[in-house]
C-alpha cells in the first residue's frame, strides 16, 4: 500500500544533475528475449575463468558516455562486473568472501578498481562446466549495441564451506547502447539447485564514484525480481543487503533492468503510489498518485498526466503541468472517483509532453483490489524493503481507508527479519489532522519476527472495533535490529 508519510498534493523538488548523466528514477524493469551469443560474439580470454579478468582491454565498437568521460573499452571479471576503460575490476571476495553475506558495499568502496563499473551480478561467482564469457557489438551506426555475456557460471558455496549454491548454473548479459547510452541487463537461465534454501546476496547497479551511482535493492528473499528498485548515494543506508536471491525465485528467461542515458528531452514517470485493496463506492482523492520527473537537460512544457481505470471499473482523468525545469519532478494527485464494482481493476497512469526523445518510461501500470469486505493486503513490489528502529520507543504505523464499523480478529503482516522484538497495536485515526489516536484499540503481546516473512496475530478473545479509517502500528520491542 502507499506509505502515509505522503502528504503534499502537488510537490516540486529541484536536483542537482552534477556531471552524472543517469538517474536513480529514471530506471525499469521489464521482460525481453535473452539470445545467447556464445555462438556468434567473441570469446574473452580470462586470466582465470573461475577467479580472473579478461586479459586484455575489449573494444565497445562506438563512443560510450558513461557520467563525465566517453569509453572505447572495457574489461570484466568473472564475478559478474565490468569495468569500463582500460584497467581491470576487482573480485567479489574484495567485498565479501561468501555469498551467503552482503557485497552492497561495492557501491561506497573507494577502492580505484570499485569505479566507473557496471554490475549485473555481483557476486562469488564459481564455474558451473566451462565458463565462457563473449562480446559482440551489433547494429548499424548511430544505433549500434555492444552485448557482453557471462555463462556457465554459479553462486559459490559459503566460505565455511556448507553446499548452499543456489543456481547449478547461471547466464547473464550487459548491454550498451550507442547514442542513447543506455545500459541493461538481460538474464538467461537460472537453474535451480536441488540444495537447502537459503538466502543469497548479490550487487547490482551502476556506479562511477561513490558519489554518483544507481544501486538496485530487492530486500525480501521471496520477492520477484520484478520487484527491483535503485537507490542513488543519498539514500543508500537502505542497500545493507543489495539483492537477495535464492533458488524457489530466480529472474526469468528474459527479465531485464534498464537505466536510461541522459538526453535533451525526456519526460518521465518516476513512481506510481496506490494501494493494492480498496472499498467499493469511491475511490478518495489522493489515493492514486504519480511522480512525474523530468530527466532531461532541457525544461518541459505542456505535460499532461493521464490516468485510465479498466477492470471491475472503469475511469479516465488527466491533470495538465504547464513546465517542469530539467531534473525537477511533481507529484500528482488524481481526483476521487467512483468505485461501485468489486472486483480486480488495473490502474494505468502515462504521460506527454511538447517534446520526448523516449516514450519507453512514459507509463506505469498496477492491478488494484476493490473489496466490499476491505481485506487489506500489502503488496511488496510497492513497499519492497523493511524499517527498523535502534531504540524500543518507536512506532511504524499504516493507515487503513475505509467506511463503516467493522471488527478485527485477525492481522497478517510479512517482516524481512527474523528474532527481533515487537507487537501490534490497532489505533483509531482519532488524533490531530487524522494521526492515530493517543491510546491503542488493542495491543498483542510481544513476539519474535520469523524468517518466514508472514506472521498471522489473532485477536481471539477481543476484537477491535474499528468505524472508518484507523491504523496497524509495529512497535519494536528491543533495541536489537
Amino acid at each position: 500500500m502507499k506509505p502515509f508519510f505522503l502528504f503534499a498534493v502537488l510537490l516540486i523538488v529541484q536536483l542537482s544533475f552534477a556531471q552524472s548523466n543517469f538517474s536513480s528514477t529514471n530506471f525499469r524493469v521489464g521482460q525481453s528475449t535473452y539470445t545467447d551469443i556464445s555462438s556468434t560474439g567473441t570469446a574473452i580470454a580470462m586470466t582465470n575463468n573461475e577467479a580472473g579478468v579478461s586479459t586484455t582491454p575489449q573494444n565497445i565498437g562506438f563512443n560510450f558516455q558513461f557520467n563525465d568521460s566517453v569509453f572505447t573499452q572495457f574489461r570484466i571479471h568473472a564475478d559478474g562486473i565490468l569495468r569500463l576503460g582500460t584497467e581491470a575490476p576487482a573480485a567479489a571476495t574484495n567485498i565479501s568472501v561468501s555469498p551467503a553475506n552482503s557485497h552492497a558495499a561495492v557501491f561506497t568502496s573507494t577502492l580505484d578498481s570499485f569505479q566507473y563499473v557496471i554490475l549485473p551480478f555481483f557476486t562469488n561467482l564459481v564455474a558451473a562446466g566451462t565458463p565462457a564469457f563473449h562480446v559482440q557489438t551489433s547494429g548499424v551506426a548511430p544505433n549500434r549495441v555492444c552485448t557482453i555475456q557471462w555463462k556457465n557460471i554459479r553462486d559459490a558455496d559459503n566460505s565455511n564451506g556448507a553446499v548452499l549454491h543456489q543456481f547449478s548454473q547461471v547466464e547473464f548479459q550487459v548491454k550498451l547502447y550507442e547514442g542513447s547510452n543506455d545500459i541493461e541487463f538481460v538474464y538467461g537461465s537460472f537453474i535451480p539447485s536441488a540444495n537447502t534454501l537459503s538466502t543469497r546476496n548479490a550487487a547490482v547497479g551502476i556506479k562511477a564514484g561513490i558519489n554518483s551511482f544507481a544501486a538496485n535493492y530487492k530486500g525480501v528473499n521471496i520477492a520477484p525480481f520484478s520487484a527491483i528498485v535503485s537507490f542513488n548515494h543519498r539514500n543508500n543506508a537502505r542497500l545493507a543487503n543489495g539483492i537477495l536471491f535464492r533458488r524457489d525465485v530466480p529472474p526469468a528467461n528474459g527479465f531485464t533492468q534498464r537505466f536510461f542515458g541522459r538526453s535533451t528531452n525526456d519526460i518521465s514517470l518516476a513512481n506510481l503510489y496506490a494501494d493494492s485493496v480498496s472499498q467499493t463506492t469511491n475511490q478518495s482523492g489522493n489515493r492514486i498518485e504519480t511522480l512525474v520527473k523530468n530527466e532531461g537537460l532541457a525544461a518541459a512544457t505542456n505535460i499532461v498526466v493521464s490516468l485510465q481505470i479498466s477492470g471491475a471499473n472503469t475511469h479516465t482523468a488527466s491533470v495538465n503541468i504547464a513546465s517542469l525545469a530539467a531534473g525537477a519532478s511533481q507529484l500528482v494527485s488524481f481526483p476521487a472517483f467512483s468505485t461501485s464494482n468489486p472486483g480486480i481493476q488495473q490502474i494505468q497512469v502515462a504521460v506527454t509532453a511538447d517534446a520526448d526523445d523516449r516514450t519507453s518510461n512514459n507509463m506505469l501500470t498496477a492491478s488494484q483490489k476493490i473489496s466490499g469486505g476491505h481485506q487489506q493486503t500489502p503488496n511488496i513490489s510497492f513497499s519492497p524493503f523493511g524499517i527498523g528502529f535502534n531504540g524500543g520507543t518507536g512506532f511504524l504505523a499504516t493507515k487503513i481507508y475505509g467506511t463503516g464499523t467493522r471488527k478485527i480478529r485477525q492481522i497478517r503482516i510479512p517482516f524481512s527479519t527474523y528474532r527481533n522484538i515487537v507487537n501490534m497495536r490497532v489505533y483509531e485515526d482519532a488524533g490531530a489532522g487524522g494521526a492515530p489516536s493517543s491510546s491503542a484499540l488493542i495491543t498483542s503481546s510481544n513476539f519474535f519476527t520469523t524468517n518466514e516473512n508472514s506472521i498471522i496475530i489473532s485477536f481471539t478473545n477481543t476484537a477491535a472495533s474499528v468505524t472508518g479509517d484507523y491504523y496497524i502500528a509495529v512497535q519494536q520491542a528491543s533495541t536489537t535490529n
